[in-house]
């Protein structure tokens, strides 16, 4: 995965004079020890397109360029996911996979990009290429720089090679915070993903398999419904524990077919850390959209056809807000989707449709429903309950984890108040349940979230409302 990384942060880069390819020595495996960061470490077979990495919470990748198969072990649900991941862009043809070198993966590309002469109009080279010195001894460093979705330059990596040896010494990468790692040669690697930590028989969940028939019918229908409902909306979403607190957060969401902007409050910190006026009383949604435009919510996400966008209040650690911007996706990156009406009541939308399979009826499943179970080969599974006659909406959700030879309930969800809005299915109430872990015979906590919706039109969108300069200006951007 490293690799694959680094390929494609030295797609644009330097300016520099030429270092001669001879005196690289074939390299089969390649080592990387980070700091810090997401990766702890990485293996590169380069003679058979091979990569191992270790993530900081405990997962395990594996990736094979020849195959273009990967393996993801995630420690806490104790299974394998294996698909097929996309690396290329639409459209482009996957190069044959060929044995390499460590110049040819991580020092070549930084070598061509600095030779190579500047297209007209750039106000700076994409790289720079100096002079350096590492732990006493001459190195070459490669300053690579990308340009964010707002066209703002930055730095983003940095690359230390030997000019002796013309292999590479230490990175310094830009991912959610910088990362230093250190490169060594060793003569072997992994033989598989168990030899670093994965318990042997651990089972595998294909992502790229075809579910059967009968349960491509229901994720049909349930994904014909959701992509009908309303696309012009305000809704005012509340969530509020039942021991009497005040509430937990307040989402004010508005709608425009692929548009989305989710403005999310958590009234009791905005109460005490930030001069937000009280709550109103009697508390409406008219009132709670009044009270929430009065001042700057916590959290904003917007969503378009191309762009998602995060925006982060400034807080003791971040003096300015601080906004990241990610390219559009089937399955959206956002902060959080839990407030959406849309994914409140099509939840089984935000997964691949292998994880899928029909639940015989049960003493779970509601009069009239159809049970779905996701997962349940490893420590975790998931049942959905959806009901054909209210637009497939999923009015039941049971999160198990497994203890020992165990199964018992971790959350339950459930859904009420469906009615009819224009045609659409509905619902106002969501009741949780939550049993803890380990889980306890009552719940240790529940809530209720209050959905209230309003189909809108152009005439009523706040201005600015899906203007992402009103996320972006005067906020820094994130590391993507």
């Amino acid at each position: 995965m490293s690799k694959i990384i680094t390929i494609l942060a030295f797609v644009f880069l330097l300016t520099g004079s030429s270092i001669s390819r001879a005196s690289v020595s074939e390299q089969p495996w390649v080592h990387i020890r980070y700091d810090s960061g997401q990766i702890k470490e990485s293996w590169d077979n380069l003679q058979t397109g091979q990569t191992y990495a270790i993530r900081n919470d405990g997962s395990v990748v594996y990736f094979n360029d020849l195959t273009k198969t990967q393996l993801w072990y995630f420690k806490d649900s104790g299974e394998i996911e294996q698909d097929a991941p996309t690396i290329y862009a639409p459209g482009a043809t996957p190069h044959p996979w060929k044995p390499q070198t460590a110049w040819d993966v991580y020092v070549a590309p930084v070598e061509r990009a600095a030779a190579a002469t500047q297209p007209a109009g750039l106000s700076a080279p994409t790289v720079v290429r100096v002079p350096d010195t590492l732990n006493g001894l001459p190195v070459i460093r490669f300053d690579s720089y990308w340009t964010d979705l707002r066209g703002i330059k930055f730095l983003h990596e940095q690359l230390w090679a030997d000019p002796r040896t013309h292999l590479p010494v230490r990175i310094r990468t830009r991912l959610n915070g910088w990362s230093v790692g250190d490169y060594d040669f060793p003569q072997t690697g992994p033989a598989d993903i168990f030899t670093l930590g994965v318990p042997r028989g651990t089972p595998i969940e294909n992502l790229d398999a075809k579910p059967p028939d009968e349960v491509q019918h229901v994720l049909d229908a349930i994904n014909r419904n959701c992509d009908d409902f309303l696309k012009n909306y305000r809704a005012v979403v509340t969530v509020t524990p039942d021991n009497s607190m005040p509430m937990n957060a307040l989402d004010i969401i508005w709608r425009d077919g692929d548009k989305v902007r989710d403005d999310h409050h958590l009234p009791g910190i905005e109460l005490q850390d930030h001069p937000a006026p009280p709550l109103p009383k009697p508390v409406t949604p008219e009132a709670l959209v009044t009270w929430a435009a009065q001042h700057e919510p916590v959290a904003k996400q917007l969503m378009d056809s191309q762009r998602e966008y995060v925006w982060f209040a400034a807080n003791a650690k971040s003096p300015k807000p601080q906004v990241q911007i990610t390219i559009h996706r089937d399955t959206p990156h956002l902060l959080d989707t839990n407030s959406w009406p849309d994914a409140i009541q099509w939840p089984t939308r935000l997964y691949s449709a292998s994880f899928f399979h029909l639940l015989d009826a049960n003493a779970e499943t509601p009069a009239g429903c159809i049970g779905l179970r996701m997962g349940g080969e490893g420590n975790n599974r998931t049942d959905f309950y959806v009901d054909p006659l209210h637009d497939y909406v999923c009015v039941k959700q049971i999160v198990w984890n497994k203890h020992g030879a165990q199964w018992a309930k971790s959350r339950v969800l459930t859904l009420s108040g469906l009615r009819r809005i224009d045609g659409h299915i509905v619902a106002d109430t969501r009741r949780m349940r939550d049993y803890g872990n380990p889980p306890h015979h009552t719940p240790v906590n529940t809530e209720t979230t209050v959905i209230d919706l309003l189909p809108v039109t152009s005439a009523n969108y706040p201005p600015g409302t899906f203007d992402p300069a009103s996320l972006t200006t005067g906020a820094d951007m994130i590391d993507q």
